[in-house]
């Protein structure tokens, strides 16, 4: 578990509580209609990850979030758009670096 102290007090977090969050920052993001759930994998008898998953490399952390996106939006931008807010929300939230905020577009939905 990761810590980082600050002044006189130490927080702990753990990847699920950096995974948490990412998933928590994407959703607010304009162009962002769902996580990519189980539901839809049961539905589309896929078996890939659900959500967010964070990990921690050599040289900081790095995020996967797995979305759906709205129908009709120029997603190269949003993707951006997104990778900038959760990137910055996290390394505000946790205080450490993000190496990469990796997106994978599941589908598409109208919005």
């Amino acid at each position: 578990m990761p810590k980082k102290e600050n002044s006189n007090e130490i927080v702990a977090f753990t990847l699920a509580d950096i995974a948490k969050a990412a998933e928590l920052s994407a959703v607010q993001c304009y162009g962002v209609v769902d996580l990519y759930s189980s539901e839809n994998s049961k539905h589309q008898g896929n078996k890939n990850p659900v959500g967010a998953i964070a990990r921690k490399t050599k040289n900081g952390y790095e995020i996967d979030l797995y979305l759906i996106l709205g129908y009709a939006i120029r997603m190269t931008e949003v993707v951006v758009e997104i990778q900038k807010k959760v990137k910055y929300d996290l390394e505000k939230k946790f205080k450490v670096h993000f190496n990469a905020i990796n997106i994978y577009v599941q589908g598409v939905k109208s919005l």
